[in-house]
């Protein structure tokens, strides 16, 4: 199984430490396909709907989603109480009305009704044709643009088509707002005045398509531009040109209170409002989990801020607002520089706000372009490379490595001086430690065959950390958990122990664990543990009573930057949990 470090990047400013920023990442997304009751895998556009339901359009039917299973419409053409066509063009939905343009005819879904009312050229003079291309239902007159040009427009209450406003007929596109229509041309994107009653050229040129949000023109051209104006001064704000030679046509767009997210042929790109890129999504044949095709039809964002992404070929796919906090960065990121060994298995900030990972490969450095080998900075740490680190700690200006095999190394970040240890304990060499951390003012590392051992300054030598006999303590300890006067520690076979003031009190499956093998204990800013096993992952109070069971996971590794988590797994990789 190919391992992957998983790293949530939240959006939040995290004030205590400098939070690592990894612009290369992969998200995971869920899909929806035939398996999962879609008509179609062409998803050509996007709604949702008052009651908080999916509506999604694709080339071969209609479908609507209540977060657990698709509904699928079927049509019957030419009949005007169905839907008009399979072949789905354009959605919008406002109050309780979802209009639906197909290739041979509009419909109108009344939501709280449950009935299907559909607009043919055979029935209405002002339709000139049934292909329908766009639809604006965004005021209380819904414009329908056809792919042929002659737009006509309907009124909400009465619901009977009309032709537009004014005269020009062969005009794509349709937009309304206030007392000005927004239209396309084949050469130029203008608009008309209906108080003024006069037309008036905005910007010439051959355009796909535009949308308008807020006092924003959103422009496609036939490249690969996105280009806004202003509604206003109906002036050029910015443009962001992508690179044709990718294949970025735009498709679609959504805007957001403070993001763009747009649909294109490479994959879905998300701009902040100025048109700088904050992340682009694409397919990666080696991660499984992300965007399965990067021809994206259509984009919504729903009321949640969830992200909906309607593929050619692939389906529907979801990304939450939750899970677009976690990234996933493997060998695949970083080119260049990519992490190599994707085994993380520990990790630890400097002072300087450097990140290093340990990974059963050699430790890594992040530098904010991919990651180098630390011997690049500390030609010491090359003894290093293809061990296997199972721990970092920063300690001062100390950074504490513990391995499997090689012992224990520091290393003194100001002189770069690297020592290691090798402890002798009953004679018997140790080389394989799991964790270390700071009790008491003394390094207290945990090793796989001679228990806990103390780091005493003045020899400089490693002791065992229980002299006194009659304590009896693991010999295999895994994680180390310091809380305050407390020294927590985890075992193989064993359990979970507590030491405090010269008592140690113990946890088995005999008091609720679900396995006697635990990996790793941290605690959360309300004083409670949590403890990783083989099993699960249960939570404890401090009085050493079992609270709560959570979800199955492997043992894990944790790093608090203020109120949030780095959390890596060796089965699920890094991630950034906030609490």
């Amino acid at each position: 199984m190919r391992l992957i470090i998983t790293i949530l990047l939240t959006m939040l400013t995290l004030q205590a430490w400098g939070t690592p920023n990894f612009s290369d990442t992969s998200q995971v997304m869920k899909r929806y396909d035939y398996d999962s009751g879609l008509s179609q895998v062409s998803v050509t556009s996007l709604a949702q709907d008052q009651f908080g339901y999916i509506w999604i359009g694709t080339q071969a039917g209609l479908n609507r989603f209540d977060g657990h299973e698709f509904k699928q419409f079927v049509s019957k053409q030419q009949n005007k109480n169905s839907l008009a066509g399979g072949f789905i063009t354009s959605l919008c939905h406002e109050s309780n009305k979802l209009w639906i343009g197909t290739s041979t005819g509009l419909s109108v879904y009344h939501t709280d009704l449950g009935i299907f009312q559909t607009f043919l050229a055979s029935e209405y003079e002002a339709i000139a044709s049934d292909r329908v291309a766009h639809i604006d239902c965004k005021t209380n007159k819904v414009i329908v643009s056809t792919e042929i040009g002659f737009p006509y427009v309907l009124d909400v209450k009465t619901l009977q088509p009309e032709a537009l406003p004014f005269e020009k007929l062969q005009v794509k596109n349709v937009v309304r707002k206030e007392s000005q229509y927004f239209y396309l041309t084949d050469d130029s994107l203008s608009f008309f005045d209906s108080v003024s009653n006069k037309h008036e050229t905005i910007l010439e040129g051959n355009f796909r398509r535009f949308e308008i949000s807020a006092s924003r023109i959103y422009l496609f051209n036939q490249h690969s531009t996105l280009i806004v104006l202003d509604t206003n001064s109906k002036k050029v704000v910015w443009q962001k040109e992508f690179d044709p030679d990718e294949g970025a046509v735009l498709n679609d767009l959504t805007v957001s209170a403070d993001q763009i997210t747009l649909a294109t042929e490479n994959g879905v790109y998300l701009l902040n409002l100025s048109g700088k890129v904050i992340r682009h999504w694409k397919k990666t044949e080696q991660y499984q989990q992300g965007l399965q095709d990067n021809n994206i039809l259509s984009v919504m964002r729903d009321s949640d801020d969830d992200l909906w992404i309607g593929t050619e070929t692939r389906g529907l796919q979801f990304l939450s607002k939750l899970s677009d906090s976690f990234g996933h960065v493997g060998e695949f990121n970083y080119n260049e520089n990519p992490i190599g060994s994707p085994d993380v298995r520990g990790f630890a900030l400097d002072g300087d706000g450097t990140l290093w990972i340990a990974t059963s490969d050699g430790p890594k450095i992040f530098d904010g372009f991919g990651f180098i080998k630390p011997a690049q900075i500390y030609p010491q740490m090359a003894t290093l490379e293809n061990v296997f680190i199972t721990k970092l700690f920063i300690h001062g200006h100390h950074l504490w490595i513990t391995t499997r095999g090689a012992g224990i190394y520091r290393l003194d970040l100001n002189s770069s001086e690297l020592s290691n240890w090798r402890p002798e304990i009953e004679s018997a060499t140790e080389l394989n430690f799991n964790d270390v951390n700071v009790y008491d003012g003394a390094i207290v590392t945990s090793s796989r065959g001679s228990g806990l051992l103390l780091f005493d300054e003045r020899t400089q030598r490693f002791e065992p950390f229980f002299k006194n006999l009659s304590i009896k303590a693991p010999n295999h300890v895994t994680s180390i958990m310091v809380q305050g006067r407390t020294l927590w520690f985890g075992s193989v076979g064993d359990g979970l122990y507590r030491f405090q003031d010269g008592r140690i009190e113990h946890l088995t499956t005999e008091h609720g664990l679900a396995s006697d093998i635990v990996f790793m204990i941290v605690a959360d800013d309300k004083g409670k543990i949590w403890v990783a096993s083989e099993a699960d992952l249960p939570l404890l109070v401090t009085v050493l009573v079992l609270s709560e069971r959570y979800v199955k996971r492997t043992d894990l590794q944790m790093m608090q930057f203020g109120r949030s988590y780095l959390m890596e797994s060796h089965m699920f990789g890094l991630a950034l949990v906030v609490v």
